[in-house]
């Protein structure tokens, strides 16, 4: 059997187990009653000063070299026994509820809702309830919420919404369309004035406004037609395509003309003409006769 041993543990990567930093008896002793001596002091309870107490003290322990984590466990330690040293009692979680008051106190049967008050029953982990129902609940909620702003009710969001519903009915106009001429509802927050009621009309009327516009001759053929709007310059897409294509040329190999496709300085109407050219170049080796 393989024995562990520091040599083995190096070499198989075996961190040692790590044992936490522990205060002296005497030194934590004192501590305690150091600790007591000002935990004493804090007013209301004596858990006033219990987070600058934990602060100090493990502060001071990392100031001289401990690690942080037992410098915070060996500072809690001394602190909760300083705590059960003067008698200190947490209060329950019923007394850390916002609606907590010493009449509340004397009876816990009744529902914690200001407004209500009714008895409450008992609920299955065997305590008190602290509402009587959901209404309720939901009531003392949103009172919570409308008093302290950090939460909206769905009352309230439903009201805001109503608000903006009746802004924006009362941000609409009425105006005549610019093409039938009948009344429609115009809302004023679009960045442009609505002229027509609706699409038809406003198909019609950009119709209408291109039947008005004069005949003119085409930039490249000189045939006379009537543009769709006002910047056109040709006639048809095959007039304007010829009139942004390259010039006709001739072919350096057959002589035929042509257009080119992609380049003006193109020499050759296809790859049968160029590839032709490459073969008839003279070749620059020479047969010479042998000795």
């Amino acid at each position: 059997m393989l024995a562990i041993t520091p040599r083995t543990a190096t070499f198989f990567r075996i961190k040692p187990k790590r044992i936490p930093r522990q205060l002296s008896r005497d030194r934590r002793k004192h501590l305690i009653e150091t600790a007591a001596a000002i935990l004493q002091q804090g007013h209301p309870t004596h858990f006033a000063y219990e987070g600058a107490t934990t602060h100090g003290l493990r502060s001071s322990l990392c100031l001289q070299g401990w690690p942080w984590l037992d410098a915070d466990t060996a500072a809690k330690d001394v602190v909760d026994a300083a705590l059960r040293q003067i008698g200190a009692v947490r209060p329950t979680w019923q007394q850390g509820q916002i609606s907590y008051t010493e009449e509340s106190t004397i009876d816990h049967t009744r529902c914690a809702n200001e407004d209500c008050g009714r008895p409450v029953a008992i609920g299955d982990n065997g305590r008190w309830r602290k509402y009587c129902s959901s209404e309720c609940m939901s009531r003392h909620h949103a009172k919570m919420a409308d008093r302290f702003g950090f939460r909206r009710t769905r009352a309230e969001y439903l009201a805001f919404h109503a608000a903006n519903r009746e802004k924006r009915k009362q941000a609409t106009a009425q105006r005549d369309c610019a093409w039938c001429g009948r009344m429609f509802l115009h809302l004023d927050r679009r960045s442009e004035p609505q002229a027509y009621c609706c699409d038809a009309c406003r198909k019609a009327a950009v119709s209408a406004a291109l039947r008005k516009l004069a005949e003119k001759a085409c930039a490249r053929c000189g045939t006379m037609f009537r543009p769709k709007y006002a910047k056109a310059k040709f006639c048809g897409k095959e007039c304007m395509a010829l009139a942004f294509s390259r010039p006709v040329k001739p072919c350096e190999a057959c002589g035929n003309l042509f257009r080119p496709k992609f380049k003006n300085d193109e020499r050759f109407c296809g790859p049968t003409c160029r590839h032709g050219s490459y073969s008839r170049k003279p070749s620059g080796f020479r047969c010479e006769a042998a000795e």
